[in-house]
């Protein structure tokens, strides 16, 4: 009562309160419907339109929609209610916006509710969408009376198009009938609609069922045409929410022969690429499995989404097992593609990259340098995949002065093509820094980690895995240990915020955050600290990686360090054992042969 009191007053309207009453009454108290009811009878204040021939209209219109209630959908005839009160403001809408509203609101049903960016419904396929609605309903009106709400049929007469300016003006006249939430956008902000999740179903079930497989793929076309490159985390994170919904809602009707749903692959790509990559490779499982059904095993969309599920499998911390699977990858895309085709040498590519990561480099860079002039011949020098192996070779070479050369010449390229911006030119940026490390050139280093990540926050914003990576770059080149140690731990809190505790490069963080504490004698012993992380490292990388080795590494020299040395020298020998069975860094065979011989040699202590 007060709700509806205050809201109309503000309009300077006023009724009865057995009428409002009654009208609560009859929208079952629901507040959606209370507050689209409200902007119905302020809209039509001029026309003197009341609260009881508000209730007329309401109880005409019941009946039709009880003809074929869904008891399943909400409880309390509360699905009843939205549909006869939903298709009152749609239709009023629909008179302000020259019978927009209705494919609009139908745009957004499959959408995220909490958060769809409006730049989606000015897309070029949404308006395609939207004009080809509108054209049909048009139609259906004037030749079939009784044709369903959301009718789309066949079009008559001349079809004028949908303008960008139309389909706003429209989100604001869904906003004044509460149908949606529309901010528009500022400087800082993108325009962002919101839709309640009952009002999405009410206006899903105007869709006929024959339709709804056209609406599915016209909102994933728009999802993907609005994704914005390169990528804005506030925006990228609405558009995967979006997608992931629009995946559940839509079922099998987003999958046509006809349609590949691309949006899928970009917003599992988006996933990783935000730095959850555990989460997008069980996406891509997923996803390949759905293919393979829709489209057989053997079918191009089936094999980008297994490529793309070992890939993340292999940024996940599982680099053999996903080398494994792009071995058996590549084997089929041969097979279908030929050994020529681009996508077929993108998997040799990633083959030997996983096959480096794995601790194997030797044999990487072996199959880059046999993959590379392939790759010019086919593909051209300036081509993203050549870019991409010469990165590989100039990061495993192991001349620091030539690895500094390659990268350097790399950039240059890389800004030619792609301009200053692109995060690939970063990604060069960050390498040429760690080339600057390994010479021992400290200044250098801190210029270039510095300026570096100036620009990365501009670019990639806060919370990208990138940038996190450059700040903790970044805190071992501050001076003492002190301040590095204080850094770490407030980026590590944030690296727990935006990534997640298990995330690779918070694990990493973790490491050399109690590597620093040790340094510094912040804690009694940092066996603990280093049992735990080899407990999670393992848990995300694996038994091989060389991230688990080097845990293994460090915890036995704590143990060392803490008098421990009979176990330490156990440990290491059991690891120098297991190292020479697999692919390992040679910096790191070395090293625990050194720190091996140092505990034999000079028994308790450090």
């Amino acid at each position: 009562m007060a709700y509806l009191v205050e809201r109309l007053a503000v309009h300077g309207l006023s009724e009865a309160e057995d009428e409002l009453v009654g009208l609560a009454a009859d929208l079952g108290h629901l507040p959606l419907a209370l507050a689209q009811a409200a902007s119905y009878l302020i809209d039509l204040a001029d026309t003197g339109l009341t609260v009881s021939q508000y209730r007329v209209l309401f109880r005409d219109r019941r009946p039709l929609a009880e003809l074929a209630p869904d008891p399943a959908a909400l409880p309390d005839d509360q699905e009843t209610t939205l549909a006869v009160v939903l298709r009152l403001s749609l239709n009023r809408a629909d008179q302000h916006t020259a019978g927009l509203a209705t494919p609009l609101l139908q745009l957004t049903s499959l959408l995220d509710p909490p958060g769809i960016p409006a730049s989606v419904f000015t897309t070029s396929r949404a308006i395609i969408y939207l004009t080809v609605s509108r054209a049909s309903q048009s139609t259906a009106a004037r030749t079939d009376e009784s044709a369903p709400d959301g009718y789309i049929g066949s079009i008559s007469g001349p079809v004028s198009t949908v303008a960008g300016t139309e389909v706003l003006n429209a989100l604001r006249h869904l906003h004044r009938f509460s149908l949606v939430s529309y901010s528009p956008g500022t400087p800082t902000m993108s325009a962002v609609v919101r839709v309640h999740a009952l009002t999405q179903h009410a206006a899903y079930d105007t869709v006929p069922p024959a339709f709804r497989g056209s609406l599915a793929r016209a909102a994933g076309a728009a999802l993907l045409e609005a994704w914005p490159e390169p990528e804005q985390s506030a925006v990228a994170s609405m558009l995967r929410a979006s997608t992931f919904r629009l995946n559940d809602a839509a079922g099998d009707a987003l999958w046509d022969p006809d349609y590949e749903p691309n949006v899928l692959l970009k917003a599992g790509t988006s996933l990783g690429d935000a730095g959850q990559y555990t989460a997008a490779a069980d996406f891509f499982t997923g996803l390949q499995a759905t293919a393979a059904r829709h489209f057989g095993r053997d079918d191009h969309f089936t094999l980008r989404a297994r490529h793309h599920q070992a890939s993340w499998r292999g940024e996940a911390g599982d680099a053999a097992g996903a080398a494994q699977a792009l071995a058996g990858l590549l084997e089929d895309r041969v097979r279908v593609l030929g050994p020529d085709d681009p996508n077929a040498l993108a998997t040799r590519q990633n083959h030997a990259r996983y096959v480096g990561e794995a601790g194997n480099v030797g044999e990487a860079v072996r199959l880059l340098e046999d993959l590379l002039p392939l790759q010019l011949s086919v593909l051209g020098p300036d081509h993203p995949q050549v870019l991409v192996t010469r990165n590989y070779l100039a990061t495993w070479e192991e001349d620091p002065g030539q690895a500094l050369y390659l990268h350097e010449q790399l950039l240059a390229d890389e800004i030619r093509i792609f301009g200053p911006d692109d995060p690939k030119v970063l990604t060069t940026r960050e390498n040429i820094a760690h080339c600057a490390r390994a010479a021992y050139d400290g200044e250098a280093t801190l210029a270039a980690l510095e300026a570096l990540l100036s620009d990365q926050l501009r670019i990639l914003g806060p919370d990208h895995p990138n940038v996190l990576a450059t700040q903790s770059d970044l805190a071992l080149h501050l001076g003492d240990t002190q301040t590095a140690s204080t850094k770490l731990k407030e980026l590590l809190d944030h690296q727990r915020n935006a990534l997640g505790s298990a995330h690779p490069r918070t694990l990493v963080t973790r490491h050399k955050l109690i590597k620093l504490r040790s340094e510094l004698h912040a804690a009694p012993s940092p066996v603990s600290d280093y049992e735990e992380l080899l407990h999670d490292v393992q848990r995300v990388f694996g038994h091989d990686h060389p991230n688990t080795l080097t845990a293994r590494h460090s915890l036995a020299y704590s143990r060392h360090k803490a008098g421990d040395t009979q176990r330490a020298v156990s440990e290491l020998e059991d690891l120098l054992n297991h190292v020479k069975t697999i692919p390992a860094p040679t910096e790191l065979v070395v090293g625990i042969i050194v720190t091996l011989t140092d505990c034999k040699t000079f028994g308790s202590g450090p």
